[in-house]
C-alpha cells in the first residue's frame, strides 16, 4: 500500500510540480504515458503468484516509476539551464528522495514476491515517506493558509526553509537509524518539534479555505503519528509507560491518516472549481476525505476489518467524483487559483 499509493502520489506531484522549478511547461505526452503504463505494471506484477518471476525483474519493475519520475525531472532541470542555486535544495530534495524510495521499493517490494524475509524495510518505508510528507507538507500547508490570509488582506508569516530543519534533521537520522531505540526516540523527538512548529502557523486562517482546512487536517496526522509510532518502538526498559498500541497500529496514523490525507486535498486541488481567487472542492472529495478520516481512528481502536470496509468506501467517493474530471482540459495551476486557464 505504502508505495503504491506513495509511489503514485510522487510520479502525479513532482512532474506537476516541475514547471515551477524549471519555468518550462509541465510534462506531457509519450513520457506521461509511460509513467502510467509503468506504475500499472508494477502494481500488476504485485498480483502474479510469488515466484513467477526473478528477484531483480520484480525489483525493476517496482522501482521502473519512480526512477522514470526522477528522469523526466532531471531532463526539464536540465533544459531549463538553471543551475542548482537558482532551483534550489526543495526539488533536489525530492529528487534524490524518488531515487531512494525506488531503491527500497524494489528491494522491499521483491523480498516480499520472492518469500525473502522484508527485515526492517517496512519501517524503512514508513519513515521515508513520513520523512517526504513532513518536508513538502510542511512548506505546502503553511503557504496555503497563508495565501487564504493574503485574500483578505490579512498577515502572513515568513516561510524559510531553515525552520523546517529542526524537524527534518533528526527524523532524516531515524530513518537511518531505522531499528534502533535512538530511531525510535528521534522520531518522537521530530514528532514533538513539528507539533510545536504548527502553532507558529496562522491556523486560524483555514476557516476562510475549505482546501486549506482539510489540507491541515490531514497533515495534523504527522505529528501525532511520529509521537505515537516512535513510542511503540523504544525499549520496554525505558522508564515511559508502555504505549496504548501495537507498532503496527500507530504507522496507519502515518499512512491511512497523513498519507492518505495529504493525497486527496492534492488530488481535490486538481478537480476543484474556481472562483473568488480561490478553489471549491467538490462535494465528492470533501465526503471522500472525511470517511477516509473517520477510518483512522476505527484502525486505532482495533477494529481492522471495519476500518478497511470505512477506507475502501471513501476511496470509492473519491474516485466517483474525480471520474468526471479525467477527461478534458486540465486547469492550470494546479494548486492554486490565482491565474485562470
Amino acid at each position: 500500500m505504502i508505495f503504491a499509493m506513495g509511489s503514485g502520489a510522487l510520479a502525479s506531484y513532482v512532474p506537476t510540480a516541475q514547471s515551477s522549478w524549471t519555468g518550462l511547461a509541465p510534462s506531457r505526452g509519450w513520457p506521461v504515458a509511460v509513467l502510467a503504463v509503468l506504475w500499472v505494471t508494477a502494481r500488476a506484477v504485485m498480483f502474479a503468484p510469488p515466484g513467477t518471476l526473478p528477484r531483480p525483474l520484480y525489483a525493476a519493475f517496482l522501482a521502473a516509476p519512480l526512477w522514470w519520475t526522477l528522469a523526466l525531472v532531471v531532463r526539464d532541470l536540465h533544459r531549463s539551464r538553471r543551475g542548482p542555486r537558482r532551483i534550489g535544495p526543495y526539488p533536489c530534495a525530492v529528487l534524490a528522495f524518488c531515487a531512494a524510495a525506488g531503491a527500497v521499493s524494489g528491494w522491499f517490494g521483491s523480498a516480499i514476491m520472492t518469500g525473502e524475509k522484508p527485515g526492517i524495510l517496512p519501517e524503512i518505508a514508513v519513515s521515508m515517506f513520513a520523512l517526504l510528507l513532513t518536508g513538502v507538507g510542511g512548506r505546502m500547508v503553511p503557504a496555503f493558509l497563508n495565501s487564504a490570509g493574503q485574500r483578505l488582506g490579512l498577515p502572513t508569516i515568513p516561510l524559510p526553509a531553515w525552520a523546517r530543519l529542526p524537524i527534518l534533521i533528526p527524523l532524516g537520522i531515524a530513518v537511518l537509524t531505522t531499528g534502533t531505540a535512538l530511531s525510535a526516540a528521534l522520531t518522537c523527538l521530530a514528532g514533538m518539534i513539528l507539533a510545536a512548529h504548527m502553532t507558529t502557523w496562522r491556523l486560524r486562517y483555514a476557516r476562510y479555505d475549505s482546501l486549506a482546512a482539510l489540507t491541515l487536517i490531514a497533515y495534523a496526522w504527522l505529528p501525532i503519528g511520529l509521537i505515537l509510532w516512535g513510542w511503540t518502538r523504544l525499549p520496554a526498559n525505558w522508564p515511559l509507560p508502555p504505549a496504548p498500541v501495537w507498532s503496527i497500529t500507530a504507522s496507519h496514523t502515518l499512512t491511512m491518516g497523513a498519507l492518505t490525507g495529504l493525497i486527496v486535498t492534492v488530488m481535490a486541488r486538481s478537480s476543484a472549481r474556481r472562483g473568488d481567487r480561490r478553489l471549491h472542492p467538490r462535494a465528492a472529495s470533501v465526503i471522500g476525505f472525511a470517511i477516509l478520516m473517520a477510518a483512522v481512528p476505527v484502525r486505532l481502536a482495533g477494529f481492522t476489518p471495519t476500518s478497511g470496509m470505512i477506507w475502501s468506501l471513501g476511496w470509492g467517493v473519491v474516485l466517483l467524483g474525480h471520474l468526471p474530471h479525467l477527461v478534458g482540459p486540465l486547469q492550470r495551476p494546479v494548486f492554486s487559483a490565482h491565474r485562470t486557464p
